[in-house]
């Protein structure tokens, strides 16, 4: 449900948005119009905005801790 990347984003002061193939679910239409959305057709990353590159940085570490852990496992 997100709770994850809801902390992030609490805890670091920034705006992170999953995008790109796989990002949503299959069957789901991205948009109502049914266009693509932004970065739909680039492969799957995090956009992660903030109002200071220290908030950026501090936010990017603990995704590529939740990363590391999952590819360990």
């Amino acid at each position: 449900r997100g709770n994850t990347l809801k902390n992030i984003e609490k805890e670091c002061n920034a705006k992170i948005m999953i995008r790109g193939k796989g990002s949503v679910k299959e069957g789901k239409v991205g948009r109502k119009d049914g266009q693509m959305l932004p970065g739909e057709d680039e492969p799957l990353h995090a956009l992660v905005t903030a109002n200071t590159m220290e908030n950026v940085k501090k936010a990017v570490e603990q995704i590529r801790n939740i990363l590391k852990q999952g590819i360990e496992t």
